[in-house]
Protein backbone atom coordinates (compact mmCIF):
# COMPACT_ATOMS: atom_id res chain seq x y z
CA UNK A 1 0.00 0.00 0.00
CA UNK A 2 2.70 2.46 1.06
CA UNK A 3 4.80 2.19 -2.10
CA UNK A 4 1.75 2.80 -4.29
CA UNK A 5 0.93 6.11 -2.58
CA UNK A 6 2.66 9.05 -4.28
CA UNK A 7 1.68 12.42 -2.84
CA UNK A 8 3.50 15.42 -1.28
CA UNK A 9 1.76 14.72 2.06
CA UNK A 10 2.62 11.02 2.18
CA UNK A 11 6.06 9.77 3.19
CA UNK A 12 7.71 8.10 0.22
CA UNK A 13 8.84 4.48 0.32
CA UNK A 14 12.11 4.10 -1.56
CA UNK A 15 12.49 0.36 -1.13
CA UNK A 16 13.62 -2.19 1.41
CA UNK A 17 16.83 -3.78 2.63
CA UNK A 18 18.02 -6.46 5.00
CA UNK A 19 20.04 -5.17 7.92
CA UNK A 20 21.63 -7.93 9.99
CA UNK A 21 19.07 -10.29 8.55
CA UNK A 22 16.12 -8.09 9.46
CA UNK A 23 13.95 -6.68 6.62
CA UNK A 24 13.71 -2.88 6.84
CA UNK A 25 11.70 -0.36 4.83
CA UNK A 26 13.74 2.53 3.42
CA UNK A 27 12.18 5.99 3.29
CA UNK A 28 13.59 9.52 2.99
CA UNK A 29 13.38 9.73 6.78
CA UNK A 30 15.90 6.91 7.01
CA UNK A 31 18.11 8.27 4.23
CA UNK A 32 18.27 11.92 5.22
CA UNK A 33 17.73 11.57 8.99
CA UNK A 34 15.36 14.54 9.09
CA UNK A 35 15.49 16.19 12.48
CA UNK A 36 12.00 17.64 12.94
CA UNK A 37 10.44 14.37 14.12
CA UNK A 38 6.69 14.00 14.39
CA UNK A 39 4.30 16.92 14.56
CA UNK A 40 4.15 16.92 18.37
CA UNK A 41 7.93 17.00 18.71
CA UNK A 42 8.16 19.69 16.05
CA UNK A 43 5.61 21.93 17.80
CA UNK A 44 7.38 21.60 21.14
CA UNK A 45 10.49 23.07 19.51
CA UNK A 46 8.52 25.49 17.31
CA UNK A 47 5.55 26.72 19.37
CA UNK A 48 4.90 29.64 17.00
CA UNK A 49 4.56 27.44 13.92
CA UNK A 50 1.49 27.85 11.71
CA UNK A 51 -0.62 25.04 13.17
CA UNK A 52 -3.55 25.56 10.82
CA UNK A 53 -1.22 25.11 7.87
CA UNK A 54 0.02 21.81 9.29
CA UNK A 55 -3.51 20.59 9.98
CA UNK A 56 -4.57 21.47 6.44
CA UNK A 57 -1.65 19.47 5.08
CA UNK A 58 -2.69 16.44 7.15
CA UNK A 59 -6.19 16.80 5.68
CA UNK A 60 -4.70 16.91 2.18
CA UNK A 61 -2.82 13.68 2.79
CA UNK A 62 -5.85 11.87 4.14
CA UNK A 63 -8.05 13.20 1.33
CA UNK A 64 -5.56 11.75 -1.14
CA UNK A 65 -5.70 8.32 0.53
CA UNK A 66 -9.50 8.37 0.65
CA UNK A 67 -9.69 9.44 -3.00
CA UNK A 68 -7.59 6.55 -4.26
CA UNK A 69 -9.12 3.66 -6.18
CA UNK A 70 -9.31 1.42 -4.30
CA UNK A 71 -9.73 3.67 -1.27
CA UNK A 72 -7.04 3.56 1.42
CA UNK A 73 -8.02 3.87 5.08
CA UNK A 74 -5.07 4.89 7.26
CA UNK A 75 -6.60 3.38 10.43
CA UNK A 76 -4.22 5.02 12.91
CA UNK A 77 -4.39 8.78 12.43
CA UNK A 78 -2.59 10.51 15.31
CA UNK A 79 0.22 13.06 15.76
CA UNK A 80 2.87 10.35 16.17
CA UNK A 81 2.13 9.24 12.61
CA UNK A 82 2.52 12.72 11.13
CA UNK A 83 6.14 13.65 10.43
CA UNK A 84 7.48 17.12 9.61
CA UNK A 85 10.27 17.35 7.06
CA UNK A 86 13.11 19.87 6.73
CA UNK A 87 10.84 22.15 4.68
CA UNK A 88 8.34 22.16 7.56
CA UNK A 89 5.78 20.22 5.53
CA UNK A 90 3.95 17.20 6.94
CA UNK A 91 4.23 13.62 5.75
CA UNK A 92 1.77 10.91 6.77
CA UNK A 93 3.50 7.71 7.80
CA UNK A 94 2.94 4.31 9.44
CA UNK A 95 0.86 2.44 6.94
CA UNK A 96 1.31 -0.81 8.84
CA UNK A 97 -2.39 -0.91 9.71
CA UNK A 98 -3.71 0.64 6.51
CA UNK A 99 -6.02 -1.35 4.28
CA UNK A 100 -7.14 -1.13 0.69
CA UNK A 101 -10.90 -1.13 0.34
CA UNK A 102 -11.58 -3.51 -2.49
CA UNK A 103 -15.02 -3.57 -4.10
CA UNK A 104 -16.53 -1.18 -1.57
CA UNK A 105 -18.85 1.07 -3.60
CA UNK A 106 -20.54 2.79 -0.69
CA UNK A 107 -19.49 1.82 2.83
CA UNK A 108 -15.72 2.08 2.38
CA UNK A 109 -15.05 -0.47 5.12
CA UNK A 110 -12.14 -2.75 5.87
CA UNK A 111 -11.83 -5.75 8.12
CA UNK A 112 -8.64 -4.52 9.75
CA UNK A 113 -8.22 -6.12 13.14
CA UNK A 114 -6.10 -3.27 14.46
CA UNK A 115 -8.32 -0.41 15.52
CA UNK A 116 -5.80 2.37 15.89
CA UNK A 117 -5.10 4.30 19.08
CA UNK A 118 -7.75 4.53 21.80
CA UNK A 119 -7.91 8.29 22.36
CA UNK A 120 -8.41 8.80 18.63
CA UNK A 121 -10.90 5.96 18.17
CA UNK A 122 -14.52 6.47 17.17
CA UNK A 123 -17.26 4.73 19.14
CA UNK A 124 -17.92 2.24 16.36
CA UNK A 125 -14.35 0.95 16.68
CA UNK A 126 -14.99 -0.13 20.28
CA UNK A 127 -17.44 -2.77 19.15
CA UNK A 128 -16.51 -6.39 18.58
CA UNK A 129 -15.43 -7.11 15.00
CA UNK A 130 -15.18 -3.36 14.38
CA UNK A 131 -14.16 -2.15 10.94
CA UNK A 132 -11.99 0.87 10.21
CA UNK A 133 -13.46 3.24 7.64
CA UNK A 134 -12.76 6.58 6.03
CA UNK A 135 -15.19 8.00 8.59
CA UNK A 136 -13.19 6.59 11.52
CA UNK A 137 -10.16 8.32 9.98
CA UNK A 138 -12.21 11.54 9.99
CA UNK A 139 -13.06 11.05 13.67
CA UNK A 140 -9.37 10.59 14.48
CA UNK A 141 -8.51 13.67 12.42
CA UNK A 142 -10.80 15.72 14.67
CA UNK A 143 -8.83 14.53 17.68
CA UNK A 144 -5.57 15.29 15.92
CA UNK A 145 -6.77 18.87 15.37
CA UNK A 146 -7.36 19.17 19.11
CA UNK A 147 -3.90 17.96 20.08
CA UNK A 148 -2.10 20.03 17.46
CA UNK A 149 -3.92 23.21 18.47
CA UNK A 150 -3.66 22.74 22.25
CA UNK A 151 -0.70 20.47 22.85
CA UNK A 152 -2.92 18.22 24.98
CA UNK A 153 -4.13 14.68 24.43
CA UNK A 154 -7.81 14.04 23.70
CA UNK A 155 -9.63 13.29 26.98
CA UNK A 156 -6.79 14.97 28.85
CA UNK A 157 -8.53 14.61 32.24
CA UNK A 158 -8.96 10.84 31.93
CA UNK A 159 -6.05 8.90 33.38
CA UNK A 160 -7.21 5.38 32.57
CA UNK A 161 -8.11 3.59 29.36
CA UNK A 162 -11.37 2.46 30.93
CA UNK A 163 -12.33 6.05 31.62
CA UNK A 164 -11.63 7.00 28.02
CA UNK A 165 -13.55 3.97 26.71
CA UNK A 166 -16.59 4.86 28.84
CA UNK A 167 -16.49 8.48 27.69
CA UNK A 168 -16.33 7.49 24.03
CA UNK A 169 -19.06 4.89 24.47
CA UNK A 170 -21.30 7.42 26.22
CA UNK A 171 -20.79 9.93 23.43
CA UNK A 172 -18.76 12.32 25.58
CA UNK A 173 -16.38 14.41 23.48
CA UNK A 174 -13.58 16.74 24.63
CA UNK A 175 -14.86 20.01 26.06
CA UNK A 176 -13.47 23.53 25.55
CA UNK A 177 -13.40 23.89 29.34
CA UNK A 178 -10.54 21.41 29.46
CA UNK A 179 -8.62 23.10 26.66
CA UNK A 180 -8.35 26.83 27.42
CA UNK A 181 -5.54 27.05 24.86
CA UNK A 182 -8.23 26.97 22.16
CA UNK A 183 -11.07 29.42 22.94
CA UNK A 184 -14.59 27.99 22.88
CA UNK A 185 -15.45 30.57 20.22
CA UNK A 186 -12.85 29.22 17.80
CA UNK A 187 -14.55 27.78 14.67
CA UNK A 188 -12.34 24.70 14.92
CA UNK A 189 -14.52 23.44 17.78
CA UNK A 190 -17.43 23.18 15.35
CA UNK A 191 -15.20 21.34 12.87
CA UNK A 192 -14.08 18.89 15.55
CA UNK A 193 -17.63 18.26 16.74
CA UNK A 194 -18.63 17.41 13.19
CA UNK A 195 -15.72 14.97 12.96
CA UNK A 196 -16.77 13.41 16.29
CA UNK A 197 -20.42 12.88 15.34
CA UNK A 198 -21.58 9.53 16.74
CA UNK A 199 -23.17 8.68 13.41
CA UNK A 200 -20.32 8.03 10.96
CA UNK A 201 -22.40 9.01 7.92
CA UNK A 202 -22.93 12.48 9.42
CA UNK A 203 -19.22 13.25 9.55
CA UNK A 204 -17.68 15.40 6.83
CA UNK A 205 -15.47 13.80 4.20
CA UNK A 206 -11.78 14.66 4.13
CA UNK A 207 -12.11 16.41 0.78
CA UNK A 208 -14.45 18.95 2.41
CA UNK A 209 -12.29 19.26 5.52
CA UNK A 210 -9.35 20.37 3.38
CA UNK A 211 -11.42 23.46 2.51
CA UNK A 212 -12.91 23.90 6.00
CA UNK A 213 -9.82 23.98 8.19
Amino acid sequence: IWMECQHPRVLELLGYAYIEGIPCLISPWCVHRCSNGNITEYLIRNPDADRLRLITQVAEGLAYLHDRDPVVVHSDVKPANVLVNDKEDVKLCDFGVSKLLQDAPSGFTTTASIKGTLRYSAKELLQEDAESTTMSDVYAFGSLILQVMTGKLPYVNFNSDMGVIKAIWDGVTPSPEDYPELPASDPLWDVMRECWDEEPSNRPVMQDLVKTV
